[in-house]
């Protein structure tokens, strides 16, 4: 993209085209946007794994972020509920603010709760895989106990065979 350009490993510098509209009438030239980490072209699923979904997988599995997390993030998103005594009878301000004030905190406690709700969904998903890989790790284990037995026997009966080829052709 040559309209973009990498400032440093955290800041990417966008161009607007020329012929916008917005760029002929100078209202804006270029704007920086900063970022954690910005990846390059070439960059690998597992260093996009690494850097983006693996820390939220770890605190997850770890139950960091977990309940205590997501209810200071509710206290800093809801607002205090303003004065709701309402005086005059032509008030037509105070009524509507605190309705507005109700729908956000309920959109914030719906959005909260499905985020809850896919984070142990997710959570139940790796601990069922978990499961799934210590029980094939298990069965692999014991497949190879087995193995080792088998090839013990087959040795043995290899010298016991040889054993009686030499006593046959002895007698």
């Amino acid at each position: 993209m040559r309209n973009a350009v990498l400032i440093s490993n955290a800041t990417i510098q966008l161009h607007v085209p020329d012929g916008l509209k917005a760029n002929r009438n100078g209202e804006f030239k270029e704007t920086q946007y900063c970022f954690k980490k910005v990846f390059g072209i070439k960059t690998s699923q597992m260093e996009l794994f690494e850097d983006v979904a693996k820390p939220l997988v770890d605190d997850l599995i770890h139950s960091k972020n977990g309940v205590e997390s997501t209810q200071s993030v509710m206290h800093q998103l809801i607002q205090n509920l303003p004065a709701s005594e309402i005086t005059d009878p032509h008030d037509d301000v105070t009524l509507p603010r605190l309705i507005e004030v109700l729908e956000k905190r309920h959109k914030i406690r719906q959005m909260v709760t499905q985020e809850y709700n896919i984070a142990n969904m997710v959570k139940s998903m790796l601990q069922e895989l978990d499961s799934s890989l210590v029980s094939k790790e298990k069965f692999i284990h014991n497949q190879k106990i087995e193995i080792d037995r088998l090839e013990k026997k087959s040795k043995m009966l290899e010298y016991k065979i040889d054993i009686l080829q030499k006593t046959t052709t002895t007698i």
